[in-house]
């Protein structure tokens, strides 16, 4: 079926819910899943930060918060029983045309909210 999955992740119940049922389907196909976590820090811009002052390391804080929200995805993939990698992004524009969807990609998992 399914050789190649991948999966978004942000910690969220939603996005465990849809990452069960990825590693699940790749049991069952003996597939792979690719687990992603994106993140942005202009997602927390308004456009007038000039006169605003925010923490110096907001990025780093991102991308510890990722790393730990991979961890916990790979070790839900393990307890599963599933194969599955991590991939931790600081940017998403063009990230899934570049690479992270090898060219014959099987599924991409979308989550949305509930």
């Amino acid at each position: 079926m399914y050789k190649r999955i991948l999966v978004p992740v942000d910690g969220s119940q939603t996005a465990t819910k849809a990452l069960q049922a990825a590693l699940q389907m790749s049991k069952e196909s003996g597939g792979v899943v690719r687990i992603v976590h994106l993140i942005d820090a202009t997602a927390y811009l308004s456009g007038s930060e000039q006169m605003v002052s925010y923490p110096t390391d907001l990025a780093g804080s991102m991308r510890h918060g990722g790393k730990k929200v991979l961890a916990d995805a790979l070790g839900l993939a393990f307890a599963m029983g599933a194969q599955a990698d991590t991939q931790l992004f600081g940017r998403f524009a063009g990230r899934l045309a570049g690479g992270v969807v090898p060219p014959l990609g099987d599924l991409l998992v979308q989550v949305l909210a509930e």
